[in-house]
């Protein structure tokens, strides 16, 4: 059930007595299960009254306009308050670098546009916080208004790693791919993921704090330390320079 509230749309689930993966925990057999789930998802065939109805992959990044009318405005310097001013020091301390992440996946999304890849139904964000486990012990995935026709890798990047093989330590990720089967992952497709989802965070971050109106206090401190977040050890932007590093040059490799 769903219905549109002042250019919002509020949608009714049913109410689940448990908490997010992210902060209760998986154990291997959720993570099992989990993998088994998102198959089934990809194995969807949808009738073509549907499949209208549904995004279909494009590779073009959606944020790298945003991102450019925020560096537009750092420039200027026209900063209304103290945490616009720390965001703009950390985003022009790293100018150049994020104009080369947008590049790299402008490249990467252009590469892959000239391919013929396989497609299927896409959650497009299926990481442990849109999974609810409730008091049973069972899990459920949640915030579906972002599904999409995309290579598999849209939705496997949240749970494997750049390459085709895992971490023998990352017990997770070797039971989700257990659960999910085999499966060939495209590095090429895997790194564009990577490098879009880093793109998407700088925009979603950036717009927060400069853009959105009526934005909190408490909401823009949070943004800001968020943003900076994506830059440190083990986060997403290093996840991108595992998959494809800044300095490759031929991404038809």
């Amino acid at each position: 059930l769903f219905t549109r509230v002042d250019g919002f749309t509020l949608i009714l689930y049913p109410f689940i007595d448990g908490g997010n993966g992210a902060e209760v925990g998986m154990t291997e057999a959720h993570w099992l299960a989990f993998g088994a789930l998102i198959k089934q998802i990809h194995s969807i065939q949808l009738p073509s009254d549907l499949q209208i109805h549904i995004r279909k992959e494009a590779f073009v990044p959606q944020w790298a306009g945003i991102i450019r009318q925020l560096q537009a405005k750092l420039v200027a310097g026209d900063y209304g308050g103290p945490h616009e001013e720390a965001l703009a020091a950390f985003w022009l301390a790293r100018r150049e670098e994020i104009e080369q992440i947008v590049e790299t996946t402008i490249q990467l999304g252009r590469t892959l546009q000239a391919r013929p890849l396989e497609t299927v139904l896409c959650h497009a964000d299926a990481h442990t916080h849109n999974v609810l486990i409730d008091t049973l012990g069972h899990f459920h995935i949640v915030d579906w208004d972002g599904g999409i026709l995309a290579p598999r890798e849209r939705d496997l990047m949240f749970m494997l790693s750049s390459g085709t093989n895992e971490n023998p330590e990352n017990r997770s990720a070797i039971c989700f791919r257990r659960g999910y089967g085999a499966v060939d992952v495209d590095p090429v497709v895997l790194a564009y993921y990577r490098y879009e989802w880093v793109v998407q965070e700088i925009g979603d971050f950036g717009e927060r704090v400069f853009l959105a109106k009526g934005t909190g206090d408490v909401t823009q401190r949070e943004s800001v330390e968020g943003f900076i977040e994506l830059f440190e050890p083990g986060d997403v932007v290093e996840e991108a320079y595992a998959a494809y590093p800044l300095s490759d040059s031929d991404i038809d490799q």
